[in-house]
This record gives C-alpha cells, structure tokens and sequence, in this order.
C-alpha cells in the first residue's frame, strides 16, 4: 500500500534544475520569486500557443512559499509553491480593463511578466500606478491603447473571482483554457532551461519602478 506514495515522494525529490540565487518573495512584484512564476509561465503559455504572449498575471498570495534556497531546485519545491491545481488560462481584455487590471496588480504587490509599472507610494502607504506599458521581445515600451483588444495570460482562479481586487476579469471575453496547471508549467520552464543548460534565474529589474519622493528611501515593508 506504501509503494504508490513512496514513488511520488522520491519523484518530488528528484532535481529538476539548477537555481543559481536564493528566489524571495517582496512586497511590490512579489519580489524575484514573482517575477521567475510570471516569467515561466509567459514562456510556456507562449510556447504551448505558438505565439508570443504579451503578459503575464498571477497573485502573490496564491505562492505560498516565501524562499528557494539557491542551489538544487526540486519539484518539490514547486509542488510548496504553487500547491493549487490553478489551471493557466488566456483572456481578452480591452486595453482600457488592462490598464485597471495593471493598477489592481501593483496595489496588491501581485506578479506580472511583460509590462513596466512606474508607482508611487500614496499617503495611506500603499503602492499605487502611475504608469503603465506593455514591454516588446526587446524590452521596448509599447503605448496601452485603451480602445485595442490585448490577449494575457493568468490563472483560471483569479478569472472566477466575482467581487474584490480582480472582479475587472469578468470583463474579459474569450476565456481560452491552457490546459495546464500554473506548477506544471513552472516545473516544465525549469526543466527546459535545464536541457538548455542554463541555470535558473530571476532578478529584481524594472517592471515595477518607484517614483516620486519615495523613490529614494527604502523600500516598504513586506504587508
């Protein structure tokens, strides 16, 4: 009776990778640690698509594992991450509700991949856009058109939420299932930088820029 789950806890134990810094979660972004979920799951959904995706969402409750230690990365340890059988999904949206779903993100401190936020800290001290556009292959910023239409990816969890921070999803037309859990995407991002033999990484870059007098003390504690 032992031996199924035996064999599941030494599959989880198996190295899927290399990571070569300590992955954090912070309050604005959900610190490098958002940005690596954001960033592997915008490759995959584009690779599973056949076409670039222009962005990435996910909420930073939804990574309920606050350090990777850098070293050997495991399934287990994106199994400790991502424990929800969260379900990938692409969504239209105009760019007038990308525009209000960019400011809901930084107001949470939530995770994105493709755009830059440039925020301000408000007077109750929370983090709130100024700015926001999308980012080109290159790193190039593209204007936000609010009349366009503009395809993301996020979690089918967050697109069922009928009230609160996300209800601007329920404007989205085309709910287009990915078929594939935001860990195993995770877990498959990490095993194909790992054939190409690159290490896994994440940084804490640009997309989330501070303005204004904030802009130069520290940054605001983890809520």
């Amino acid at each position: 009776m032992l031996a199924p789950y035996s064999s599941r806890v030494r599959a989880l134990e198996v190295v899927i990778g290399k990571l070569e810094a300590e992955l954090k979660k912070g309050p604005v972004g959900g610190g490098n640690l958002g940005n690596f979920v954001t960033d592997g799951i915008r490759i995959q959904s584009s690779a599973k698509l056949g076409k670039p995706v222009l962005l990435a969402v996910t909420n930073s409750g939804g990574l309920r594992k606050n350090t990777i230690a850098a070293g050997d990365f495991r399934a287990a340890d994106i199994f400790e991450l991502l424990p929800f059988e969260n379900v990938l999904a692409e969504v239209d949206l105009t760019g007038e509700h990308l525009l209000k779903l960019l400011n809901v993100v930084v107001s949470a401190g939530d995770a994105l991949s493709g755009a830059r936020i440039k925020y301000r800290i408000s007077a109750d001290n929370r983090p709130e856009m100024v700015s926001a556009r999308l980012l080109d292959s290159q790193g190039r910023e593209m204007e936000i058109d609010p009349k366009a239409t503009y395809s993301i990816v996020t979690i089918d969890y967050l697109l069922k939420l009928g009230s609160g921070r996300y209800s601007i999803l329920q404007e989205g037309k085309n709910i287009r299932p990915l078929d594939i859990t935001i860990r195993d995407a995770l877990i498959n991002y990490v095993e194909a930088e790992t054939a190409a033999g690159r290490p896994v990484k994440a940084t804490l870059d640009d997309r989330f820029v501070l303005t204004g007098p904030e802009a130069q003390k520290p940054e605001i504690p983890q809520r």
